[in-house]
């Protein structure tokens, strides 16, 4: 088994007349991280061998890769304590499902399993991975504009926007699919004694939250809205053709010319290169409850707001959102966050949705290491997080090309949104 390369930096940093005196550094001594990757439950929960797991030092940037056992197991050896992101992900095809266990799925599958942020101290650790695969959506994230434009020379927030693309060879229709936030912890700081409405990662603990059925798999089965915004339309009222996509706007406006806002005061971009002109967009979300920002264009589509959280359709400028795209076949249950411990008229609930009527989801964390909370999505929905390098910064996420199929451009989509985003500046809305 290969062993990691470390350094180990001293310096000496004040010198004396009796020559130079070693400074006194804590005695930070490396570990062993024991990892046992295995496949879901679904599928027989049978060790993952000859699987490549990838184990990065979230602060350094270092990453290293080893390969688990016959018994799906490895160890990385003389590890430097600190803060890892550890990921394993692997593609079969169909007959190979079926050949380790016995399941027939209608195409290859991607099978995903992380741990974000995991602690490593100077102690031997052990780290579980469960490999599990989620499905391929037909209508998915294709370009995410969330940490805005320059204050003072650009649009701020305000020009916000999520692309949804049409990666299928089918026309597809936008009519009641739903657009969602999600719900969940944002800090990175991890309370000691860890409270009973948080799982040892960080995450909420759903099943926790106050008349959550205890027959259910609250945390793994299930994701958290924060703000649901549906399509309107009859069913056929917004079809997407194969390869082409629409846009959702924060406010469906020409960011780079000058506006008049709510309040009657005009405000001009100083340099409207940094951002987009939303002008064109199909869909806005529009609340009308007095954010200057927001203003109608009577031109563009309204999206239901079916829940709403704050003043208008805002994304975490600094990348702490997660996002979903599914469909509403009846009402979800839904559950206050899981530290309340009553509930009033203040009380804010949360709709409760199966993943598997998730269509779509990328999540985001935090750009500054130090400062990312736990994930939202579990790795059947997304293995990966993405995020740009700052905010206010003008940078998009746009989904990677795969192939081109009779002129029709196939998104890439593993399920992994590390693998499958790619940051982009300035954000082009329906470059293609």
């Amino acid at each position: 088994m290969k062993q990691l390369k470390y350094i180990t930096v001293i310096s000496c940093a004040l010198a004396f007349a009796a020559g130079c005196k070693q400074a006194e550094l804590p005695d930070v001594k490396p570990t062993t991280v024991g990892i046992s990757v295995k496949y879901d439950a679904a599928f027989g929960g049978a060790p993952a061998q000859g699987i490549e797991v990838q184990f990065k030092d979230v602060t350094s940037g270092n990453i290293y890769v080893e390969k688990t056992d016959n018994a799906g197991a490895l160890q990385f050896h003389r590890v430097p304590p600190g803060t890892y992101d550890i990921s394993a992900s692997i593609h079969m095809s169909a007959e190979e499902v079926l050949a380790f266990s016995g399941i027939l799925l209608p195409d290859s599958a991607i099978f995903n399993a992380t741990v974000t942020n995991r602690r490593i101290t100077a102690s031997a650790s052990f780290v579980e991975m469960v490999l599990k695969t989620g499905r391929s959506g037909d209508l998915i994230f294709k370009q995410l504009y969330y940490c805005g434009s320059s204050i003072q020379k650009g649009a701020g927030f305000r020009d916000q926007f999520v692309e949804i693309y049409n990666n299928s060879a089918d026309t597809l229709y936008a009519d009641g699919l739903c657009f969602a936030q999600l719900e969940g912890n944002v800090s990175s700081a991890l309370p000691n004694p860890r409270p009973p409405y948080m799982l040892e990662d960080g995450r909420y603990n759903w099943q926790h939250s106050i008349g959550m059925p205890a027959d259910i798999n609250a945390n793994e089965d299930f994701v958290y809205t924060k703000s649901v915004f549906q399509f309107p339309g009859s069913g056929k009222q917004y079809p997407v053709a194969p390869g082409k996509s629409i846009i959702l706007a924060q406010n469906a406006q020409n960011h780079k010319a000058p506006y008049t806002n709510p309040n009657g005061t005009v405000v001009t971009p100083e340099d409207p290169s940094l951002t987009v002109d939303l002008s064109h967009a199909e869909f806005e979300v529009f609340y009308g409850e007095g954010f200057a920002s927001d203003v109608n264009n009577p031109e563009v589509t309204d999206m239901i707001n079916f829940q709403k959280a704050g003043r208008d359709m805002v994304l975490d400028i600094m990348g702490r959102d997660a996002f979903v795209l599914f469909r509403m076949p009846q009402p979800f249950n839904k559950y206050p966050n899981p530290q309340a411990t009553v509930i009033n008229n203040t009380t804010s609930f949360h709709f409760q949705v199966p993943d598997s009527l998730v269509l779509d989801a990328v999540e985001c964390l935090h750009f500054t290491p130090a400062r990312r909370g736990p994930k939202k999505l579990n790795a059947k929905l997304d293995a990966g997080f993405v995020n740009v390098l700052n905010q206010y910064s003008s940078q998009a996420l746009v989904r990677k090309q795969l192939r081109t199929v009779d002129g029709r451009i196939i998104l890439q989509d593993t399920n992994n949104s590390t693998a499958d985003f790619q940051l982009i500046n300035p954000p082009k809305p329906k470059e293609f």
